[in-house]
């Protein structure tokens, strides 16, 4: 990257494959914003809702605020963002005209953590108008210790919208694909159940076109348990449904337990505002 105009040079490598539509999501080319800022544009069918209130603010911009850290918290836009320069992303929904802004520097880069303090005045009473990440406990080089790692947006991460809507997000990886070579994007769960008494979800997903990747498997089975404030899915299994009827062994949602001195499958998901990440 040229040292003596890091952003000049910047915005010129973008430009030189913007605009682009990718699956769906046009990019348009990035511009300077005054002195030391650059705009990044991208134009879908995000659904994001003409009017928000204080806590989906937080919550759309927080889901926003992870997919924008993907593209630019990386080690080639380093030097950028020590010359304090700054990235504004505009995720526009191209059926209602409605925008989210996120803004990154190189602290808010460095800063992987949430600040939860702006979401402790919401009582939460359902997982409706969350989204939900996996994570997992990963074995260090120490032997015997772990440290719980989670996963993005678009990589298996469930969406609450309402109690008729709730979808599961493929985007972020490149390899998921259906039988007729779709790209598997989102999925919306059928047969969906919701007891607020037992904290409990329930539904299905039904492949009319089988996955690429699981081409036996015809249904996935979910149920889902959750923690008292509904930031974590802390119990609960998923089964597939074969062809023939067979039906797999679950895989059973465990929480993050650092007393156990095996965690290999500590597996759960935890509402994506509250997640660490590396």
């Amino acid at each position: 990257m040229d040292t003596n105009d890091p952003l000049g040079m910047y915005i010129k490598m973008m430009n030189f494959v913007l605009p682009v539509e990718v699956n769906g999501v046009k990019m348009e080319k990035v511009y300077m914003e005054g002195s030391n800022g650059v705009v990044h544009t991208s134009v879908g069918d995000f659904q994001i809702p003409e009017k928000l209130n204080d806590y989906q603010t937080i919550i759309i911009q927080k889901m926003f605020e992870g997919m924008a850290k993907q593209e630019v918290c990386v080690d080639a836009t380093k030097p950028l963002f020590e010359e304090g320069i700054y990235a504004k992303f505009i995720y526009r929904d191209k059926n209602t005209g409605s925008e989210v802004v996120v803004i990154l520097d190189e602290e808010k880069c460095k800063d992987n953590k949430t600040e939860t303090t702006e979401l402790s005045g919401f009582e939460f009473v359902d997982p409706f108008q969350k989204r939900y990440v996996q994570c997992f406990a990963e074995p260090t080089l120490e032997e015997g210790k772990y440290r719980d790692v989670c996963l993005g947006i678009g990589q298996a991460s469930y969406h609450f919208e309402n109690e008729n809507k709730v979808l599961i997000h493929w985007g972020a990886w490149n390899d998921m694909f259906y039988e007729d070579d779709s790209r598997a994007w989102f999925q919306q769960f059928e047969n969906t159940e919701f007891n607020s008494d037992e904290r409990s979800f329930k539904g299905s997903l039904v492949f009319d076109k089988r996955l690429k990747m699981y081409p036996d498997e015809v249904q996935w089975n979910f149920e889902m348990l959750f923690n008292e404030d509904y930031s974590e899915i802390i119990g609960g299994q998923v089964e597939t449904v074969a062809e023939d009827g067979a039906v797999s062994v679950p895989m059973v949602y465990q929480p993050s337990d650092h007393s156990r001195a095996d965690r290999v499958d500590d597996t759960w998901y935890v509402w994506y505002a509250l997640s660490p990440s590396e």
